[in-house]
């Protein structure tokens, strides 16, 4: 399965309704962008842009010359302070940038491309995440009821090697019984993805070793989210590369903001001071497809510097991350989880 990218969960925010005075307006713009989608080309997304500057589909527009490489699309500058991102100069230097030693290889054009960002150069937190929890299944096929327990133990750990650098290990030991006494010997698996600065996704290997996915090509990186504070920005655009198959290779333009701060705990008990709400904006390109995702539902956990995205489980039927506290259970299709034990335990 092709690790995911932190960022899928981004946006394009759906657009407010307009008053009906703007109704003809507003049936000129969506034409006007479902022809510029359809030709695809950058003449078509620059005429969008020129027509509708503050479309509904502009942002979307931009980052599309973005993919295609071309950045005339910008958003202009503004003069509002309340929405300009921080100058560079607040982000933190280290005193060099040490190249961290993963099991995969990237190019030196990747390498060089993140050395000179504000991405390598911010100060992390440095914690240790443990979760454990067991997701039991029940579902029935034909006459037969079949419980699965899964067991899942994940660690969030900074490299020793490199700043900001994170592995996330994750092992799953998944066995099953039936109601006609039939029984699954326990299976393993395991994987491990790298993160910098548990933004960008460098790579991923199996169990054994070898490579799952890694990061091919970076277009653009600018910016940081750290230090952390409302109005920081962060923009991205890089080819991912899909080792075992190259059907899932992806384009990936995305861009996210901090618009709040809030408690973490109005999140999950289990979590300690304050959390960064992140408004993200998305577009991944992978097999000739276009799919685009927009997302205000995204936090950075401050006191640990992981994401809740990295600190939760995917609830299938509200198509949304939680962190369970303690027991936590929902029907998905013919089936149902419950989520058991579910502990997250931190440290230096």
């Amino acid at each position: 399965m092709r690790p995911s990218l932190l960022w899928t969960a981004c946006l394009l925010a759906a657009a407010t309704s307009l008053p009906i005075t703007a109704a003809e307006k507003r049936d000129a713009d969506e034409e006007a962008w479902i022809a510029a989608r359809d030709a695809g080309a950058t003449a078509g997304f620059k005429a969008y842009l020129k027509e509708f500057p503050k479309g509904r589909h502009a942002a979307a527009a931009r980052v599309k010359l973005a993919i295609l490489g071309d950045a005339s699309g910008a958003q202009p500058a503004t003069s509002n302070a309340a929405t300009t991102a921080p100058a560079k100069s607040v982000v933190p230097k280290a005193t060099a940038v040490t190249r961290p030693h993963l099991p995969f290889e990237l190019s030196d054009d990747v390498w060089n491309a993140i050395e000179k960002s504000d991405l390598v150069r911010a100060t992390y937190p440095r914690k240790t995440i443990e979760i454990a929890y067991t997701d039991v299944t029940d579902s029935d096929f034909a006459k037969l009821h079949v419980q699965t327990n899964q067991v899942v133990n994940k660690r969030i750990v900074p490299l020793p090697d490199a700043q900001g650098y994170q592995e996330v290990e994750q092992r799953q030991e998944i066995s099953w019984t039936n109601s006609n006494g039939g029984r699954g010997a326990p299976q393993t698996t395991s994987s491990r993805n790298y993160f910098l600065g548990g933004i960008l996704d460098l790579g991923a290997v199996n169990a054994e070793g070898g490579a799952i996915g890694r990061l091919s090509k970076i277009h653009e990186i600018q910016g940081s989210l750290y230090p952390l504070h409302v109005g920081a920005e962060i923009s991205l655009r890089y080819d991912y590369e899909y080792v075992q198959n190259h059907d899932y290779n992806s384009s990936v333009a995305t861009k996210c903001r901090i618009i709040a701060k809030v408690a973490a705990s109005t999140l999950s008990p289990q979590l300690p001071g304050d959390a960064w709400q992140l408004s993200c904006q998305t577009t991944t390109v992978m097999n000739g497809k276009t799919n685009e995702a927009a997302s205000d539902k995204q936090y950075i956990v401050g006191d640990w510097g992981v994401t809740y995205h990295q600190l939760g489980i995917l609830d299938l039927t509200k198509k949304t991350m939680v962190v369970p506290d303690g027991r936590y259970q929902y029907k998905f299709m013919t089936s149902m989880h419950t989520i058991d034990g579910y502990r997250i335990t931190a440290r230096d």
